[in-house]
C-alpha cells in the first residue's frame, strides 16, 4: 500500500501551485479597467435619457420640466440655512392671514450671545399668538437695556404660500431681544391653551388675554351685586413683555385652582361690598411689567365673572375687562391670590 503521507503531498502539490502564474494580469486588469468605463458610460446616458423621459412626462410638457418640490407645511429648525430670504418687516393687524408659522432656532456657533435655555423645536401657530409678535428694525435712536449683542438666533417665518423666509436677530431692535421676548409669551400662551383643555377638568381655564384689551361698557348695573358668593375660582397669571428684562425662556401661564377655602375667603371679601361701576373709569397708576393677575370664577347663580388686575401697586380689579365696573380687593385677598400663583 503506498505510503499515505506521500500520497497526500502529492495531491496538495497538484491542487495548489506553490508559484501562480502571473503572465498577462496587467493586460487583463486594462481590459477590464477599459470595459468598466464603457458599461459606467453606458449606464449614465442611459440615466439621462431616463430623466428626461420621465421628466417630461411628470410635468406633461415638451420641454421636460422637473415638478418643482411640494411646498413646507411645518417649520423645524432642520430647515434653517444661509440661503434663506429676509422675511418682510411690516405687520400689521391681521397678519396672521398670510403667516402660518413662525419658529425661533438658537444660534449654537461659538460667537453665539444666547443667553438661556434652548427654545423647543415647536412654532408659534395660533392666530392670536402670531398676532402677538413684533418684528422691528434696528433704530439707534431707541433706548436698550444692557444685553449682549451679537449673533444670537434666527427666527423661521412660514407663509401660507409655502415660502420660508427669515428674520436674523442683529438687524432687529436692541439685538432682537424685545422680538424674542414676545416669542416666548406667544410659545408660552399656546401651550397653556393646549394644557387648558385637558378633559375632565371642571375648573375654570385660564383662556388667553394676548389680544384682550380694556373697554369702557355702558352705564348698567355692577356686574358683581353685593351678597354674591363663588362656587369655583381659578387665579391665573399672565406674563407681559418686560423691555427691561432679558429673555431667557418659555413663559407659559401659571394657573392655579383655589381650594375651597380660598373660595370661601375671596367670596366673603366680594360680597360684603361687591364692585361699583365709575364714570371716570380707572384711576391712572403705574402699569403691569412682569405679568398680570386674572380671576376667573362661577357664582353660585351659575355666572362666571373675570378680575382683572390693573395696576401694579393698585388693588382694584375690572369686572370682565370692563373698565367701568371695579372692584377693590383686600390686603387678606390680594395675598391669597399672590400665594396661590407663587408670587411675592
Amino acid at each position: 500500500m503506498p505510503d499515505q503521507e506521500a500520497l497526500l503531498r502529492t495531491a496538495l502539490a497538484q491542487a495548489v501551485p506553490e508559484s501562480p502564474p502571473v503572465d498577462g494580469l496587467a493586460e487583463w486588469a486594462r481590459r477590464y479597467a477599459a470595459r468598466a468605463r464603457r458599461v459606467r458610460a453606458t449606464e449614465v446616458i442611459g440615466l439621462a435619457a431616463a430623466l428626461v423621459v420621465g421628466g417630461a412626462v411628470l410635468s406633461g410638457v415638451s420641454g421636460g420640466q422637473v415638478p418643482a418640490p411640494a411646498p413646507v407645511t411645518h417649520l423645524s429648525c432642520a430647515m434653517d440655512s444661509a440661503d434663506l430670504p429676509p422675511a418682510p418687516w411690516a405687520l400689521s393687524p391681521g397678519w396672521s392671514a398670510t403667516v402660518r408659522e413662525v419658529l425661533v432656532c438658537a444660534d449654537r456657533s461659538p460667537d453665539s450671545v444666547w443667553p438661556g435655555s434652548l427654545p423647543p423645536d415647536e412654532p408659534v401657530a395660533n392666530p392670536a399668538d402670531l398676532e402677538y409678535l413684533r418684528f422691528e428694525p434696528r433704530d439707534p435712536t431707541t433706548p436698550c437695556p444692557p444685553a449682549p449683542s451679537g449673533p444670537a438666533y434666527r427666527m423661521l417665518v412660514l407663509g401660507v404660500d409655502g415660502d420660508v423666509t427669515v428674520h436674523d436677530n442683529g438687524p432687529l431692535r436692541c439685538n432682537g431681544w424685545p422680538a424674542l421676548e414676545r416669542y416666548f409669551i406667544a410659545i408660552g400662551d399656546q401651550m397653556s391653551g393646549r394644557w387648558g383643555t385637558v378633559a375632565g377638568d371642571p375648573f375654570p381655564s385660564c383662556p388667553s388675554v394676548l389680544q384682550q384689551d380694556f373697554a369702557e361698557a355702558v352705564q348698567g348695573p355692577p356686574g358683581l351685586p353685593k351678597g354674591v358668593t363663588f362656587t369655583q375660582a381659578t387665579a391665573c397669571y399672565h406674563p407681559l413683555a418686560d423691555p427691561d428684562r432679558l429673555p431667557r425662556s418659555v413663559l407659559t401661564v401659571v394657573r392655579s385652582v383655589l381650594g375651597s377655602q380660598q373660595v370661601t375667603d375671596l367670596g366673603a371679601d366680594l360680597a360684603s361690598k361687591g364692585s361699583s361701576t365709575r364714570p371716570g373709569g380707572a384711576p391712572r397708576c403705574p402699569p403691569l411689567v412682569r405679568g398680570r393677575v386674572v380671576v376667573h370664577a362661577r357664582t353660585t347663580a351659575g355666572t362666571a365673572v373675570s378680575l382683572v388686575q390693573l395696576c401694579a401697586t393698585s388693588p382694584e380689579f375690572a369686572v370682565d375687562w370692563n373698565l367701568t365696573d371695579l372692584v377693590t380687593l383686600s390686603p387678606h385677598s390680594l395675598s391669597l391670590l399672590r400665594g396661590a400663583l407663587g408670587l411675592p
